[in-house]
C-alpha cells in the first residue's frame, strides 16, 4: 500500500525486542507503533489500534506538498 502510492517514502520495520536502543531513541513503548517522518522531522505517530485509511489520509496532505 505505502510503497505503491507514496513511491518516495522508504520503510523501516524494526523489531523493538531486538534493538531495544532503536525503540527507545524513537520513544517507542508499544507495538505497534508506526513513525513517519518528512524532512528528518516526525510528522505522524500512530499506534495500537491504526486504521489504513486515517494513515493514508494522514500521510497523503504532506506528501503531496512535498513530491507532486
Amino acid at each position: 500500500l505505502v510503497s505503491a502510492e507514496f513511491p518516495n517514502i522508504k520503510l523501516a520495520y524494526v523489531k523493538s525486542d531486538v534493538l531495544p536502543e532503536v525503540a527507545a531513541q524513537n520513544q517507542v513503548f508499544t507495538a505497534p507503533t508506526i513513525l513517519v517522518f518528512f524532512d528528518g522531522r516526525e510528522y505522524i505517530r500512530k499506534s495500537r489500534n491504526i486504521g489504513i485509511s486515517e494513515l493514508h489520509e494522514a500521510i497523503s496532505r504532506p506528501y503531496e506538498m512535498l513530491f507532486e
